[in-house]
């Protein structure tokens, strides 16, 4: 029984192999990351949020790049140009191109999966235009880099015909490069902006700041792929020095989404639903996160009052007062007052709804109590009740007097 030989060998002049796993590991740790994501929401009493889309979107790219990644590979990425021919070259030119384009949209929508969360936590208006300025900007950024990528001596040139052909390729790669840090740094920096005016432990904006820090990585392996990109543009065996810029995208991207999911973990948004997740504005006032979660730190016990009160079984009591007898006019006057209270309402739709969203307080073992009352105080005086009747009853003699005379 012969034994099967790997699909790739790496050696000095090949090396497909390397590129091969490190696609699939990323791809993999990519999909993990999002699993538990979808994991998360499924338990959570949250529903599908706008970042949790743009999530998606990015990790189907991603996907996607690293099936042309593969393709390119199985063309001839990854060999010594040696054992190539024009046709081979064409033909991952034509697949890096397509590469080049899906990564600049995958990184695009893992930086929006993020400022769309800065979106959904922060109420103030100073860091929702920080935040939607930086979108624009990245919407500015992704649009310019497609085009610059797409130009006359793109990825399909250059492959074909090397960089000596290419002069102002490595100079539309420094500045895509340079304003995707660039806004990277902003997305990390916005992240100490929105925890530096809310009030909440140290402790609580420690976490936060290093969840969202989590994409400094990300600034890195950007810089580390420039560095390869660099080093493939000026070799004369581009294909085989290229094999460490295709790892380098590989890990780029990956990690810009995973770095996405592990900021959106709920441990490290926690602070956000736990006391003193409010936002002081400048006149002194709180503004509650935009989180959906209602803080639950400024919860107060419910204690008895002295004296005897209604019954909160639902039933409406009604106290019947008899009011001492007023010394007004000559003339004796009763007065009696009724008072009805007691929680009304609880059998509309409506208030079973709020019934039910107040014994939601997400992961607290404190539940909130909202409770409606209603008083209505009827006020009758006698006097008025028996004069009426003896109005009445002089009409009725009058009439018959004046009838007995016709």
């Amino acid at each position: 029984m012969t034994a099967t030989p790997p699909p790739y060998f790496i050696t000095e002049v090949d090396k497909q192999g390397l590129i091969a796993v490190s696609t699939a590991i990323t791809l993999a740790f990519v999909w993990t990351c999002f699993g538990i994501r979808i994991w998360l929401r499924c338990r959570s009493v949250e529903s599908w949020k706008l970042d949790d889309n743009f999530l998606a979107g990015a990790t189907i790219l991603s996907t996607a790049q690293s099936a042309v990644v593969f393709n390119a590979i199985n063309a001839g990425l990854g060999k010594s140009i040696g054992f190539l021919s024009s046709s081979t070259l064409k033909e991952v030119g034509k697949n890096e191109l397509a590469a080049q384009i899906l990564y600049l949209s995958s990184l695009f929508l893992s930086k929006c999966a993020v400022l769309f969360l800065y979106l959904r936590l922060s109420p103030q208006k100073r860091h929702i235009y920080v935040t939607w300025t930086t979108i624009a900007i990245s919407v500015a950024w992704l649009l310019a880099s497609v085009v610059l990528v797409a130009l006359p001596c793109s990825a399909l040139d250059f492959w074909f015909k090397g960089g000596a052909k290419c002069s102002y390729l490595w100079l539309r790669w420094k500045a895509i490069g340079a304003i995707d840090i660039a806004t990277e740094t902003v997305i990390v920096l916005i992240s100490v902006l929105m925890v530096a005016h809310i009030n909440m432990r140290l402790k609580g904006k420690i976490v936060v700041i290093v969840a969202f820090s989590a994409r400094l990585p990300v600034i890195a392996a950007a810089a580390f792929r420039l560095r390869y990109l660099h080093t493939t543009i000026e070799s004369a065996d581009r294909t085989l020095d290229g094999s460490y810029y295709a790892i380098a995208t590989q890990w780029h991207v990956g990690y810009a989404i995973m770095s996405t999911t592990i900021s959106g973990l709920r441990p490290f948004l926690r602070p956000f639903s736990k006391s003193g997740c409010h936002y002081s504005s400048s006149n002194g006032n709180s503004l509650p996160s935009r989180s959906g979660v209602e803080p639950q730190g400024q919860a107060y016990q419910l204690e008895a009052l002295p004296g005897d009160h209604p019954s909160t079984s639902g039933t409406h009591e009604h106290l019947h007062l008899q009011a001492p007898i007023p010394v007004l006019r000559p003339d004796a006057s009763t007065r009696n007052v009724v008072i009805t209270g007691g929680e009304t309402g609880w059998d509309d739709d409506m208030h079973l709804e709020e019934d039910a969203t107040s014994r939601v307080s997400r992961e607290s073992q404190q539940w909130i109590i909202k409770k409606r009352t209603e008083l209505r105080v009827e006020n009758t005086r006698l006097s008025d009740v028996s004069r009426t009747k003896s109005s009445r009853g002089h009409t009725i003699q009058r009439e018959s007097r004046r009838a007995g005379q016709t």
